[in-house]
């Protein structure tokens, strides 16, 4: 998106001052605004500091990656649930695709028949450490659901070099749907 403002005026019809004002006023966002997705059978209110830097979209898997300065926000959808689910439950499937490379076991927060969620958080200053080493973010905070009606999957994923604000988290899982 761009923005171009001109400025027209006679000579001493506006100052420099009032200009400067003006464009100081201006913004193209504002702190705490969210983006409405919508894309295929999926809708989610994204903050709108997050950008898409990757997507993919197979037959029965959808999966957006976005990253904003400090976070990186993947969001993932799967159907059929009932098939998927007959495989494996929501926990292995959580950790295999929000933690393939992460031997560290996640904190469960939350573990039943249609939601899990999960996170992990450096167990020390070495913890930490490696994890720069081998470039993962160490907190990760994630939620896998069961849409049970509609037979679908969703999950959230929030993670970044520096703690996951909870509440952010929970607004983006709360506004994310299959319509």
């Amino acid at each position: 998106m761009a923005t171009l403002i001109l400025f027209y005026r006679q000579p001493n019809e506006v100052s420099e001052a009032d200009a400067s004002n003006l464009l100081n006023s201006f913004r193209d966002q504002i702190a705490g605004e969210v983006a409405i997705w919508e894309l295929f059978d999926i809708r989610v209110a994204i903050p709108v500091d997050f950008a898409l830097q990757r997507f993919r979209f197979e037959t029965g898997r959808y999966e957006l990656n976005l990253s904003s300065r400090h976070h990186q926000l993947r969001m993932v959808r799967f159907s059929p649930a009932a098939t998927l689910l007959g495989r494996q439950d929501l926990p292995t499937m959580a950790i295999h695709t929000f933690l393939p490379k992460i031997k560290q076991k996640p904190v469960w927060s939350q573990t039943d028949d249609a939601a899990v969620e999960g996170r992990i958080t450096p167990s020390s200053t070495a913890a930490r450490v490696a994890s720069r080493i081998r470039r993962l973010p160490p907190y990760r905070i994630f939620r896998l659901w069961h849409e049970i009606e509609k037979n679908r999957i969703l999950g959230v994923q929030l993670s970044g070099k520096k703690p996951v604000d909870f509440q952010r988290f929970s607004d983006i899982c709360e506004k994310y749907e299959t319509i």
